[in-house]
């Protein structure tokens, strides 16, 4: 009688004991699983027009390395997100915050220029603001003492004034800066709007949103041990 072949089943292996794992905060992380984290949450980000009367300038700095090939860009829009004028520059080897406070001036450069006034003044960077905007004197050693002192100068004598955004609200500035490393000048003006950033200026207009996820406020040990189980 020929033999019934029978198809090899690999052995199964059981652990005489669950592998120990470090317990934090009364986390037992042995019963653990990635799936009992809260789901990313995303919220709604778009860029909203100045109020009637005011106009709104969008600055953004591009900068690879601390300190690396820098530059800028910038523009200044109307009630209804049309273009009045835009620039941008490449300042060579610069940090990011010099090259976010350099932005900043030269739009205000730009408005001083133009004669205009009751600008609002947005960028996605705190520290920037920060600085511009405090009260306290600036440090006589401080390398960008001199051009933070005359942005104040200017946004008193015209009425500007600086508030906060995020990336997904500033995306034509970003474009504008991103285009400045391509540049051979530390500044021109745009008198119309280069063939990248029109769609977005576009966009901009109609009130379009970009998602932007929120991080998770999470321990980061939480999130690790996470990753290791899901292997």
């Amino acid at each position: 009688m020929a033999d019934v072949y029978q198809p090899w089943v690999a052995p199964t292996w059981t652990p005489s004991r669950t592998p120990s794992l470090p317990c934090y905060g009364g986390v037992n992380h042995r019963q653990m699983r990635v799936e009992q984290l809260p789901p990313r949450k995303v919220t709604l980000v778009q860029w909203h027009p100045p109020s009637p009367g005011f106009l709104k300038l969008n600055t953004d700095r591009s900068a690879f390395g601390q300190p690396g090939p820098a530059s800028y860009g910038g523009l200044i829009r109307g009630e209804k997100g049309e273009w009045i004028c835009g620039y941008a520059g490449n300042i060579g080897i610069r940090t990011s915050l010099t090259a976010e406070i350099c932005g900043i001036y030269k739009g205000l450069c730009l408005i001083r220029e133009k004669n205009l006034c009751r600008v609002m003044i947005e960028t996605d960077c705190m520290a920037a603001i920060s600085l511009i905007s405090s009260r306290e004197e600036v440090d006589d050693k401080h390398p960008m003492k001199r051009i933070i002192d005359e942005c104040r100068e200017i946004m008193a004598s015209c009425g500007c004034f600086m508030v906060h955004t995020v990336r997904e609200g500033n995306f034509c500035a970003d474009m504008l800066a991103k285009l400045g490393h391509w540049l051979q000048s530390d500044y021109i003006e745009l008198r119309d709007p280069p063939l990248e950033v029109t769609p977005y200026l576009s966009r901009d207009a109609v009130g379009f949103k970009y998602k932007r996820p929120l991080r998770h406020c999470a321990p980061k040990y939480v999130t690790y041990m996470c990753r290791r189980l899901a292997k």
